[in-house]
């Protein structure tokens, strides 16, 4: 019948199959990749030269066991990490994987060469292979200072965790060798701050940002419930637990529900307020070999622009010997350099809310400068990038969590005559695919 629809069947979901395979390499998100039957497979936790049994789903496949392992493989140190066979290291399970590790089980050396090998594809892909790529400065273990717990109502009660690899299903954790210790021994009261707002829905998802300041631990509750949502008895409760727990401050979605003080962290000697949920570098140490790049880059520059600056992480370093201009498109991020900047043993530090993204700094604006630092999001910085490209300025320092968009943005500012020196790695993000780098570019 002319103009009939006829129903698309759905797809049919691939069957498992079990295969046996080698290990040949490590992909960009710390998976393992074979071959098999002619097609790429990626197997999570697994370690090149691995002679692996597996269990074959599309593209993905799901580690079985090992018929040979690899070298370059190791025990991991977390009962929780990875795929788990019966004789597995710490008596590991199926399924006791978190999914917050990706590579606890590769040996120290190849893993930093991993590492390294992500930054120099990147460039190599915009053509800046002949870029020395220094070795890698790592954070150690149990020094993270911001978490996002996964929180759960199962079983009748609030549960909290991480979730499995590619999963929804929450792992409840004993032990962790990321996280700073005081920062895990809090997840239980934090499942305890969740349960009046189950009361109200038992079938929200939150997902607990919590973070270690100067004034203690800063949580945000980020989740089906808003603050509107809330009735007296919950206000109380989450009121007096939050006392009871001394924090610095409990939000529900960035909105305040308990602030008995001002919140700060403190960078480079210089105590800053920090917004609900505002950015801070993973570790304090790996914030720290940040702060030593971008000094020793700019050198003896007395008057620099800190551009996608947020609250300061670099601001405040570098105040203590230019005049800095701080950008950046937050404005609780701005209001809280301008908190800060009237510290004893600082230059002027002057302050700008912008959408870099939108509104780049031109090369106008750009010459009174004698050196630029940004340290852009995931997403880089394009538009500033080439405007950079087009000044004078005579030194720029860029930090990147993204490989990828930091060597797109390198190839702007080379392209434009600036030489790329050398790119340091800074691994905060310990044993997961995660980077960062720094670098500095001088014109020629």
């Amino acid at each position: 019948m002319p103009g009939r629809r006829h129903k698309r069947k759905p797809a049919k979901a691939p069957k498992p199959v079990a295969a046996e395979a080698e290990i040949v390499a490590i992909g960009l998100q710390g998976d393992g990749t074979a071959i098999v039957a002619d097609k790429t497979v990626h197997v999570p936790f697994a370690a090149p030269g691995d002679v692996a049994q597996l269990t074959v789903t599309g593209t993905r496949a799901q580690l079985t066991g090992l018929v040979k392992e690899s070298a370059v493989r190791k025990a991991p140190v977390c009962r929780h990490f990875g795929h788990a066979r019966e004789d597995g290291p710490n008596d590991q399970k199926m399924g006791d994987e978190c999914g917050g590790c990706a590579l606890q089980h590769l040996d120290t050396d190849y893993y930093n060469a991993w590492k390294q090998g992500l930054i120099r594809q990147a460039l190599s892909r915009e053509g800046l292979s002949h870029v020395e790529v220094l070795p890698l400065l790592s954070s150690s273990p149990r020094m993270r200072r911001r978490a996002g717990y996964s929180v759960r109502w199962i079983g009748g009660k609030a549960q909290i965790g991480f979730l499995a690899k590619g999963s929804h299903r929450l792992v409840p954790m004993e032990e962790c060798h990321v996280l700073d210790p005081e920062l895990f021994a809090l997840r239980g009261d934090v499942a305890r701050l969740c349960e009046p707002l189950f009361r109200l829905n038992p079938t929200a998802w939150f997902t607990c940002f919590v973070t270690l300041t100067d004034t203690g631990a800063d949580v945000d509750l980020g989740g089906d419930v808003a603050e509107e949502d809330l009735d007296l008895a919950a206000r109380e409760a989450l009121t007096e637990l939050a006392r009871a727990m001394k924090l610095s401050r409990l939000t529900l979605n960035r909105v305040p529900l308990y602030v008995p003080g001002p919140v700060t962290v403190t960078f480079a000697g210089s105590p800053v307020p920090l917004p609900p949920k505002g950015f801070l570098q993973a570790t304090k140490d790996g914030e720290e070999t940040l702060q030593r790049v971008v000094l020793d880059g700019i050198g003896e520059a007395g008057h620099v622009a800190d551009l996608f600056s947020g609250s300061g992480t670099f601001t405040f370093a570098m105040a203590k010997r230019a005049n800095v201009h701080a950008v950046e498109s937050v404005p609780e991020a701005i209001a809280a350099i301008n908190t800060g900047r009237n510290q004893p043993g600082l230059r002027p530090i002057t302050t700008q809310v912008r959408d870099l993204f939108r509104q780049p700094l031109m090369p106008d604006e750009l010459k009174s400068f004698e050196a630029v630092v940004f340290d852009p999001p995931r997403a880089g910085a394009e538009a500033q990038a080439e405007q950079l490209a087009a000044s004078a300025v005579p030194v720029v320092v860029g930090v990147s969590c993204s490989p990828k968009t930091f060597a797109r943005d390198a190839a702007i500012l080379t392209a434009g005559g600036y030489r790329l020196e050398a790119v340091q790695p800074v691994d905060q993000f310990i044993w997961s695919p995660h980077i960062e780098v720094a670098a500095v570019f001088r014109r020629r």
